[in-house]
C-alpha cells in the first residue's frame, strides 16, 4: 500500500508547486513564468506520466486478473474468435492478436493498454475538474482505480467510453452542423469499439439518451430514495430487464450474493447529497445545467448498479462506466464553498476516502496492496 500513498503524497507536492505564484518562500523558480493554464496543463501531463508508470511497471501478480490477461495475450493466436462472433468481445481478442503477432512483449503491451487508459483519465480530469489533483486523489481512493489495476479488458472499455463522452460533449459545443455530426459519429464509434472490448460497455449507451436532460435538486433527492429501494426490489428489476443483458451475465443467478461493504454505499450517498447542496442550480426554474445534470444522473446510475450488485454479483461492474464523473463533481462542489467550509470538507472527505481505499484494496477481487515491480 505504501507506493499508492507515496503517489498521492508526491502529487500533492507537485500540485502545490504548480500552483505557486511567485519565487518567494522556497517556491520553485522554474514555474515562475507559467500562467495558470500552462501550470494546469503541465500538472495534467505529469499525472498522465505518473499513472502510466504506476500501471505499466507493475508485475503481473499485481491485480487479481492480470496474470489471466497475460496468459490470454501470450496465447492470442489460439484464442482468436471468428470475426462475426459478437458474443466473445472479438475486438479485444483481435486487439491482442495485432500486437502479439508483431512480437510485442507482454510488458510493452501492458504499457500500451494503460497508456490509453491513463490518457482517457487525464483528459477527463483536465477538461471537467476545477481541482485536478483532488479529482486524481478521489480517482485513486474511491474511483475505479482499484478495478483498473485488475480488470484490464473492462478498463479499456471504460477508457474508450470516456473518450466517447468527451467527443459527444465537444459535438455539443460546435456551431457548424457538419462538425457536430462528425464528433458525434466519432463518439459513437468509440462506444462501439468499447463494446467490442468488453460487452458490458453496452450500458453506456444510456448516455446518448440522457445527455440533453436537465434536472432539479428535488429530482436528485427523489432519485436517491428510489435507487436505495433497489435493496428490496432489485431482484424483480433484474428479472424484468434480464433480456437486455449480454450473454455473460445471463449465466449468473440473480440470487448470487455479492459482498458489498456498507461503507461503500454510505460514502456515495453522502457524496451525492453533499454535491447536490454544494452545487447550486444555474438556470431558470431551479434546473441544473446540462453538464451538472448529466453528472448527477451518472452518480445515481453508479449508486443503482452498486445496490443491484447485491442481487447479481456481475451487475456491480456496470457502475464503473458512470463512476468517473463523481471525482470531478466532488472537487467542483468543494471549490464553490467558502474557505473555512472548504478546508473542513477537504479534511473529512480525504480521511473517509483513504479509509475506504484501505478497506477495498486489501482484500477480495480488488486487492492490490502487494505492489511489485516487474523487474524486481
Amino acid at each position: 500500500m505504501l507506493i499508492y500513498f507515496l503517489f498521492i503524497l508526491v502529487y500533492a507536492v507537485v500540485n502545490t508547486a504548480c500552483q505557486s505564484n511567485s519565487t518567494k518562500n522556497g517556491e520553485i523558480l522554474v514555474l515562475s513564468g507559467f500562467n495558470v493554464s500552462k501550470r494546469r496543463t503541465l500538472f495534467s501531463i505529469l499525472v498522465f506520466c505518473g499513472l502510466l508508470l504506476l500501471y505499466g511497471l507493475r508485475d503481473s501478480s499485481v491485480g487479481v486478473d492480470i496474470s489471466q490477461y497475460k496468459y490470454i495475450y501470450e496465447n492470442a493466436g489460439g484464442l482468436l474468435p471468428g470475426f462475426w462472433n459478437f458474443k466473445g468481445d472479438f475486438g479485444y481478442y483481435y486487439f491482442n492478436f495485432f500486437f502479439f503477432s508483431r512480437g510485442v512483449p507482454w510488458q510493452i503491451y501492458l504499457f500500451l493498454v494503460y497508456a490509453i487508459v491513463s490518457l482517457a483519465i487525464t483528459l477527463f480530469l483536465h477538461k471537467y475538474s476545477d481541482n485536478v489533483y483532488f479529482s486524481l486523489f478521489l480517482f485513486i481512493t474511491i474511483g475505479f482505480f482499484t478495478m483498473s489495476m485488475s480488470g484490464l479488458r473492462q478498463s479499456l472499455g471504460v477508457a474508450l467510453c470516456l473518450f466517447s463522452y468527451i467527443l459527444a460533449d465537444s459535438a455539443n459545443k460546435k456551431r457548424k452542423r457538419i462538425y457536430k455530426v462528425f464528433f458525434l459519429f466519432l463518439s459513437l464509434a468509440f462506444w462501439f469499439i468499447a463494446f467490442t472490448m468488453h460487452s458490458s460497455a453496452f450500458v453506456f449507451g444510456v448516455f446518448y439518451i440522457i445527455r440533453y436532460f436537465k434536472i432539479k435538486r428535488t429530482w436528485v433527492l427523489a432519485g436517491i430514495i428510489i435507487v436505495l429501494l433497489s435493496f428490496l426490489y432489485g431482484g424483480y428489476l433484474l428479472n424484468a430487464f434480464q433480456w437486455v443483458f449480454p450473454e455473460r451475465y445471463k449465466d449468473y443467478s440473480i440470487t448470487d450474493a455479492y459482498n458489498v461493504h456498507p461503507l461503500l454505499i454510505a460514502v456515495y450517498v453522502v457524496f451525492i447529497l453533499f454535491t447536490c447542496f454544494a452545487i447550486p442550480p444555474t438556470e431558470a426554474k431551479k434546473y441544473y445545467s446540462k453538464t451538472d445534470s448529466l453528472m448527477f444522473v451518472f452518480a445515481l446510475l453508479n449508486l443503482l448498479f452498486l445496490c443491484l450488485s447485491i442481487h447479481n454479483n456481475q451487475i456491480g461492474r456496470l457502475r464503473f462506466y458512470f463512476l468517473m464523473p463523481a471525482t470531478t463533481m466532488i472537487s467542483n462542489a468543494l471549490c464553490k464553498l467558502k474557505v473555512k467550509e472548504r478546508q473542513l470538507f477537504y479534511f473529512v472527505i480525504t480521511v473517509s476516502s483513504l479509509v475506504f481505499f484501505w478497506i477495498v484494496s486489501t482484500g477480495g477481487t480488488l486487492q492490490i496492496d502487494h505492489y511489485k515491480f516487474f523487474f524486481s
